[in-house]
């Protein structure tokens, strides 16, 4: 929630409040087979990389390198759908992904040469008038996306063959609880589990959304150090810097003129 003084023309962040419905919870006292087919009808953003990590957290197993993959890809898509369509929308142009329409068609799957070769010529052109626009606008937020889209390069032309050193795995067991972590597009994803004679006795998930969007401390960084000569305008700032922390649940941003 944000509230627009015309007067002085600052914005002010009243309130940020980050709610999940507390999933985890329905996993207790049941089989780890089970927990596993709950969390791929429970989460549809990063669906790869949750039941990766539930698999291992679990002790199920993975089953191979092309379960590495599939997470790579499901984060390259990650990538591609925020600079391609929630960028755009932050200056309030109409996404376009026909260049994500290509990659998954055509460059996915070709070499790191090819898809760097591709990042450079046919997504840098389309991404970096956003990034520019918003390093003049609000040179902390555009910064932040600067920094987003060196990581979408990097990520996107990384060398196929060692996925799994982009998945940075972490898998770690302490007083009976196994502990798994694994990159994402948005940063690590971490699960705990602790299983008992074939059921679970606790679960839990940390997603990089709840990390970056568990208090304002950079929403404000970005916001309220911008004046805003319309309500509009401070609307849109609101939106921009929602958009650049990249959360992974729908939002709603509330703008109030005082």
């Amino acid at each position: 929630m944000i509230t627009w003084y015309a007067a002085t023309q600052k914005v002010q962040i009243l309130s940020t409040q980050l709610s999940r419905p507390a999933v985890t919870d329905r996993f207790q006292g049941q089989s780890p087979e089970a927990v596993e087919q709950w969390v791929a009808l429970l989460y549809g953003v990063c669906r790869e990389a949750q039941r990766f990590a539930a698999r291992l957290a679990l002790a199920l197993g993975v089953e191979d390198d092309k379960a590495a993959e599939r997470v790579w890809q499901e984060a390259m898509r990650e990538h591609l759908l925020h600079c391609l369509q929630r960028w755009p929308e932050t200056i309030g142009e109409t996404a376009d992904l026909t260049a994500l329409r290509e990659w998954q068609s055509e460059v996915a799957h070709q070499s790191e040469a090819v898809r760097s070769a591709w990042v450079e010529t046919r997504l840098a052109p389309i991404v970096l008038p956003f990034v520019r626009y918003w390093e003049a606008a609000v040179p902390a937020l555009g910064a932040a996306m600067r920094a987003r889209w060196t990581r979408i390069q990097r990520d996107l032309g990384f060398p196929r063959e060692a996925v799994r050193g982009w998945l940075n795995l972490r898998v770690e067991r302490r007083n009976g609880e196994n502990q798994v972590t694994v990159n994402t597009a948005r940063g690590e994803l971490t699960h705990r589990a602790v299983v008992c004679d074939g059921r679970v006795i606790r679960y839990a998930i940390e997603a990089p959304t709840d990390r970056l969007c568990a208090e304002g401390a950079r929403l404000r960084e970005w916001v309220e150090t911008v004046p805003c000569a319309t309500l509009v305008a401070a609307e849109r700032l609101g939106r921009a810097a929602v958009v650049a922390l990249d959360p992974c649940v729908p939002y709603r941003l509330e703008v109030h003129d005082a």
